[in-house]
């Protein structure tokens, strides 16, 4: 769409701007010409779970598995939230101060970007804070608990949520 191109038109100019290389994880159709670069890596489908704490910043829609894949992976995270509970997992991620505060889609401009990108190395603690929480989620190993809640109510044992 029209404007995901610009979007990403944004975030691309102001990312060279703060000097980040961009990994883009959108059909190529979807990424104006005039923005491609060997500072820009185009991939439809990459892990979360790999390419994450790899990165120094995710910027993201807010979706609930791209959110919690940010957190789990400890890095600090921007949601640009278009629809539905995005905006609720955005909100979240603003409440926990693990990233520069997020930003409607209907609101990205060169300008609330800019901002993002120059929160992030403002000396702010995201960096601390979204490591912090990563560690703690990948320490309540969560699946396995759900895992084991799951088999003793097949069983039949009562289970304490």
């Amino acid at each position: 769409s029209e404007e995901i191109r610009h979007i990403v038109n944004d975030l691309i100019s102001c990312a060279r701007k703060h000097h980040y290389r961009v990994i883009l994880t959108l059909d190529e159709e979807l990424i104006p010409a005039n923005i491609k670069g060997e500072d820009i890596y185009f991939a439809t489908e990459i892990p979360h779970a790999w390419l994450f704490p790899q990165t120094s910043v995710i910027i993201h829609h807010g979706g609930a598995g791209t959110t919690g894949a940010a957190i789990m992976a400890g890095i600090p995270s921007i949601a640009i939230p278009f629809s539905a509970d995005q905006f609720f997992w955005a909100d979240r991620l603003d409440q926990l101060h693990v990233g520069p505060h997020s930003i409607s889609a209907s609101k990205v401009s060169p300008g609330t970007v800019d901002t993002v990108f120059a929160e992030l190395k403002t000396g702010k603690d995201f960096y601390n804070r979204a490591s912090q929480l990563g560690v703690l989620v990948r320490n309540e190993r969560g699946l396995d608990n759900a895992v084991r809640s799951v088999q003793k109510i097949i069983e039949g044992e009562e289970v304490l949520v």
